[in-house]
């Protein structure tokens, strides 16, 4: 059995979404006009694909629908602040409206702000702003500040002060 601190932080996420383990049944979550700042998991081992990250958001399974919210200061130890992880059933879905997120960070892995690696969960970013969000892992060998491995629509969006691509797809 795994000690209780093993998992402690693998997750992240001031908001988690998720459907109960005994539920068929897919939330649809709608967070509007809200504020994630100053969010951090600090999980210091080795990762598997699955782990890590998400600590102001993380999608598990569920619609996930961000409107006029803001991400600022939040930081994850691997992988971005925002993450979709590979569970994510066919049919998940996250989409933002009209947020801002700056000065995000990523201690490690894949997406500055971002990491989608389902390739079931559908990604939308509509009328964005990302503003100097970064990571600590060199250039060579980060990725964008998205990191998407799921069909993605992006529209009308502006990121200011990328040191890379902003968008990086991820094959797995």
């Amino acid at each position: 059995a795994k000690d209780a601190n093993a998992l402690d932080g693998l997750f992240g996420a001031a908001l988690f979404v998720s459907r109960s383990s005994s539920s068929n049944n897919m939330p649809e979550v709608h967070v509007n006009n809200c504020v994630f700042r100053n969010n951090e998991e600090d999980v210091t081992q080795s990762l598997s694909n699955d782990y890590g990250g998400g600590s102001a958001l993380n999608l598990y399974t569920g619609k996930l629908y961000v409107n006029n919210c803001e991400f600022t200061g939040n930081i994850s130890y691997n992988r971005g602040p925002v993450r979709v992880g590979q569970s994510a059933a066919d049919g998940s879905c996250l989409f933002f409206n009209s947020c801002t997120f700056t000065g995000n960070y990523a201690k490690s892995g894949y997406g500055r702000l971002l990491w989608a690696a389902a390739k079931a969960c559908r990604f939308g970013m509509n009328n964005c702003i990302a503003y100097s969000n970064d990571s600590a892992t060199t250039p060579s060998t980060s990725t964008g500040v998205l990191a998407l491995n799921s069909p993605y629509v992006l529209v009308n969006n502006t990121f200011v002060e990328t040191t890379k691509n902003i968008f990086e797809k991820q094959e797995n």
